[in-house]
């Protein structure tokens, strides 16, 4: 849902003004991990608050407030098939924050002028198709090189541009992949290649020397301090220096052997880095001597398996690895936070939502022993946290059949239930002894459900029914001499079932699973995927063959193929009804939707490592799973505006009264509170102060409001931010509003007066003092006390309720030092 605030388009995308995380180019947008999953391989500080990183599957992400908010995309790279395919980026460069360069697989060379917002693939052809952009380094903005490799290592060249990109040329080829770049000057640059060869030009690349074996193999990268001093670092912790402009080179005592070195980052002499441990920055201040540990412990659920890269500024360390993370220190190294939200880094399998809940339950492989193998989330998707299972398990499996009662399935024969939505499962009756993966669980009622069994076919069968809820189990499909790979069961007879071999029919049953009969298919690969919108209509899918999907409208008796807009390995299929429905690729991650029955297909690849399946939920909201935690979701529905009609304040003593009106909304969850004292000392910036739920979609006028009390006096500024479910937000114009000083004690008649049964009694308070304001009856005797504390400077309500109290005449005093008032007020009953 977006506002109609109006803001410019380049703020939109680079600022991110409307959204913590700004997804570009697919509408498929990640709700977990967040900001996104994919590796990152180099990251460059423009300024302090400026960054610019890039990684896996094009990769490119953004931030211009040091990491609070991100603009991404991953278009930066070139489509390697009809499936929009973008492979791995290895390195970046970027002069200020709008021009600068990307590389990675398929010879990809990527311009940008507009702050990443685009890439223009530049030196097309110069570069094979199977060489990937390694190294990079530049000069200045006309001069720079790109070193390539194939991805076995052999075969790599350096390219050189004179013209700022426009046009590349290859100044040198090689047997061996060449992995890293750099220059002391525009006429002095170095390379280095994986057998330990070290390229060296003295008049800007047009021609070079080489001595080859002289660092010790498979070096990642290479820097120079000056022109004398030189370093490269890669496999098993390998660094070697030089001292005399290349003619020799030294291999130095490493920190660690264990984990290969991705980046060796000079900022001084005496200020040298290795970047590549997985838990570890180490640092040189004698050029490479000796070395000290910064353990990289990074706040909070993020987390990495290698570091690859890092820049620095002033004291500012920023620091970049696996699963999207970009971790941050401002004290040179000795502590790291990251803003990064990343639950657990393993492949989730399933999504279901408890029925008429907005709870989702998300499940995979564990993080350790028992943890983390269920994401849960109570506002559809927009946030999650994990729940643990407390059994060794993998889940691959669940359904929920109703709010509250539930199934999982995973390995180890191992079935668990809720019975209170979710919030403690327990596992209930092994269907059978083993260590066998219950690939796929699906329960019709919360009692009637079965289980399937993948990769081992089991005498009796693979199949087992149960009709009390997991109590007791009945084994069936004695007749399917193979494991189950899909399976899904229309109602309490019909159900269908794929076996994990190619070229093999799926299976039917018509009685409840007593009986299964084969059905032939037309796919000749692994029918991975059924999906039964009824028990007539079925859809197939498999990974591989001439043929892809099928659909049957007669239970199986006649098949028609399915035209897919691309080749894909399809995995998954699920549809929200006869006409809408979702398809998905394992390896090839595109995920396909149409809205006629599989006449007509869209598509978008997600651009991850891997999918592993499909969900689309009753009102056309999908979620895609794959590697890393991942979870995307995606609305079809398009956004119309929140039309905010009016924003207002108003000052009552030290409270401040909000209040705006919605003209239509549209996954509205809320609305942030935010407030800033700009008359405070030192100065009090932007904080939330309170949340006010939304109103979801609705197309009718909403009225809404917020009490901000006990102020001091002073000038205050309000916003609101509008948040929609699946995070993104937008901030509303400001209003101020200033609270003024008494310049003396007052008490106020009451209002309404005469009252039944309460009023309100308003004052004043010039200077921090003791106040007691007390109710007395017409003979003079104590009711009771409103007010009796230390009062700070400002003006004040207070609520006199009379409920207990009689008609008549009353009297409500206020003290404070030497100040004293008294006023009459009247109960009429």
């Amino acid at each position: 849902m977006k506002t109609l605030f109006t803001v410019d388009l380049i703020i939109v995308l680079l600022i991110s003004a409307c959204s913590i995380f700004s997804q570009e180019y697919q509408d498929w947008k990640f709700t977990h991990p967040t900001p996104q999953a994919n590796g990152l391989r180099e990251i460059k500080m423009i300024d302090v608050n400026t960054w610019v990183t890039t990684g896996e599957n094009g990769t490119f992400m953004k931030t211009l407030n040091g990491g609070v908010n991100w603009f991404f995309h991953h278009q930066a790279g070139r489509y390697s098939d009809a499936a929009q395919t973008i492979g791995q980026n290895y390195n970046l460069w970027f002069f200020n924050s709008m021009i600068g360069y990307v590389t990675g697989v398929r010879g990809y060379i990527g311009k940008t002028t507009n702050g990443g917002n685009t890439f223009d693939s530049v030196g097309v052809g110069v570069i094979p198709n199977n060489e990937w952009g390694q190294g990079m380094w530049f000069a200045n903005q006309d001069t720079g090189f790109v070193t390539t490799r194939q991805s076995s290592w052999t075969n790599g060249r350096i390219v050189r541009t004179t013209n700022g990109g426009s046009t590349w040329t290859t100044v040198q080829t090689y047997s061996q992949g060449i992995t890293s770049v750099w220059g002391t000057n525009s006429q002095t640059v170095y390379a280095v290649a994986v057998d330990g060869t070290i390229f060296k030009t003295t008049n800007a690349g047009q021609s070079w020397t080489q001595s080859i074996g002289v660092v010790p193999q498979y070096m990642y990268d290479m820097s120079f301090l000056n022109q004398n001093t030189g370093f490269v670092a890669g496999s098993e912790g390998g660094i070697a220096r030089t001292t005399n402009a290349g003619l020799t080179w030294i291999p130095l005592i490493s920190p660690q052997v264990d984990w290969a070195f991705f980046q060796i980052k000079i900022v001084s002499a005496t200020e040298i880095y290795a970047v590549g441990d997985p838990g570890v920055l180490y640092k040189s201040t004698d050029l490479g001597n000796t070395w000290q540990s910064l353990p990289i412990s990074v706040s909070g659920p993020a987390s990495t398996f290698i570091w690859y890269s890092m820049d620095k500024i002033g004291s500012t360390i920023v620091i970049c690895g696996d699963y999207g993370i970009v971790a941050k220190s401002t004290d040179n190294g000795l502590t790291w936070s990251s803003n990064n939200f990343l639950l657990n880094t393993n492949i989730l399998f399933d999504v279901a939502l408890a029925p008429n809940t907005n709870n989702l339950f998300a499940v995979g492989r564990q993080y350790s022993t028992g943890t983390r193998q269920v994401f849960y989330s109570t506002n559809y998707g927009t946030n999650w946290t994990t729940k643990d299972l407390g059994i060794d398990m993998n889940a691959s499996s669940i359904c929920m059949v109703n709010s509250q009662i539930g199934y999982i399935s995973g390995t180890n024969c191992q079935v668990l239930k809720t019975t209170d939505g979710g919030v403690s499962w327990f596992p209930v009756t092994q269907p059978t002894a083993g260590t066998f993966d219950i690939y796929k669980i699906d329960f019709v009622t919360p009692d009637l459900g079965w289980v399937f069994i993948n990769y081992v076919a089991i005498s009796g069968g693979n199949i087992f029914k149960t009709t009390n809820g997991g109590t007791t189990w009945t084994q069936q499909g004695s007749n399917i001499s193979y494991s189950i790979y899909s399976a899904d069961m229309v109602d309490a007879n019909v159900g269908y079932v794929t076996i994990n071999s190619s070229g093999q029919p799926i299976y039917k049953t018509t009685d409840g699973g007593a009986n299964w009969f084969s059905v032939a298919t037309p796919l000749t690969g692994i029918v991975k995927t059924v999906k039964a919108i009824n028990a007539n209509t079925i859809y197939i899918g498999a990974s591989f063959g001439a043929t892809r999907m099928a659909k049957s409208t007669n239970g199986g008796t006649n098949w028609t193929p399915v035209a897919l807009p691309v080749s894909f390995d399809v995995s998954n299929i699920d549809f929200m009804d006869a006409d809408t429905g979702y398809v998905c690729g394992n390896t090839t991650t595109v995920v396909c939707r149409t809205t006629n029955g599989g006449l007509n297909w869209s598509f978008q690849n997600v651009h991850l490592p891997t999918l592993a399946g499909v969900k689309v939920l009753a009102n056309d909201i999908a979620f895609a799973l794959g590697t890393y935690g991942s979870i995307l979701r995606y609305d079809p529905h398009g956004y119309v505006p929140v039309e905010l009609t009016s924003f207002t304040s108003s000052v009552s003593g030290n409270k401040v009264l909000l209040k705006w009106i919605t003209a239509t909304e549209l996954n509205n969850q809320g609305f942030d509170v935010e407030r800033a004292s700009l008359s405070a000392s030192p100065y009090q910036g932007w904080e939330k102060i309170g949340f006010v739920a939304g109103s979801g979609t609705t197309t009718e006028p909403r009225s809404y409001s917020y009490i901000d009390n006990d102020l001091n006096p002073g000038k205050y500024f309000y916003r609101l931010r509008q948040i929609d479910y699946n995070g993104t937000f937008e901030f509303s114009d400001e209003i101020e509003v200033e609270i003024y000083v008494p310049f003396d004690f007052a008490l106020e008649q009451n209002y309404p007066n005469p009252f039944n049964p309460s009023t309100k009694i308003k004052y004043s308070v010039p200077a921090d003092a003791f106040v007691n304001i007390a109710v007395y009856n017409i003979v003079g005797e104590k009711i009771m006390d409103l007010v009796d504390s230390i009062q700070k400077t400002g003006s004040y309500e207070v609520t006199f309720d009379a409920s207990a109290l009689s008609s008549g005449m009353y009297f409500y005093r206020m003290e404070s030092g030497s100040f004293e008032a008294v006023k009459k007020m009247m109960i009429l009953k």
